[in-house]
């Protein structure tokens, strides 16, 4: 029975402290290579992605300490999906502030998610660039059309 009561939680303790943990536990580790990530690669994204890359660089600004208190106005609020937000905001006295953690961790998780579906890409890369980008079009489409259907067999004449 005693360990049955142990198991609750008091009255004042905030729900989502333990996964508010994971994250904090994780930034010390990333938060080094991000400085890095952020200005030696240059990431390009398409227009459902583009916000991404955008609050990625923003990242070391907000991870670097100098900001004790984090509110929305200093985020991008664009990458914070449903599943995260209640995990990054949290109601404050003056308005919504943020738990900079979890938004870093919302962030890269939408950065990782984003880059495998190739909807943010790095140019440079030649795994990571845009495949969209090495597609024919025009006149070089045209010229190319007819030859490609028909090794691919697509094309019945």
């Amino acid at each position: 029975m005693a360990a049955v009561t142990g198991m609750v939680p008091p009255p004042d303790a905030d729900a989502d402290g333990q996964m508010r943990a994971l994250p904090a536990e994780r930034n010390a580790t990333v938060s080094g290579v991000l400085k890095t990530l952020t200005t030696v690669i240059e990431f390009g994204a398409n227009a459902e992605a583009q916000q991404v890359p955008v609050a990625m660089k923003t990242l070391p600004r907000l991870l670097d300490g100098r900001k004790k208190k984090v509110t929305e106005d200093d985020i991008d609020v664009a990458p914070v999906t449903e599943s995260w937000r209640r995990l990054v905001f949290r109601a404050g006295s003056h308005g919504s502030t943020v738990d900079k953690n979890a938004y870093t961790m919302c962030v890269l998780t939408q950065f990782h998610r984003r880059l495998k579906r190739r909807d943010v890409y790095a140019e440079a890369s030649a795994r990571w660039r845009d495949p969209r980008g090495h597609l024919l079009d025009g006149a070089d489409w045209a010229a190319g059309k007819g030859p490609a259907l028909t090794d691919l067999q697509l094309r019945f004449a």
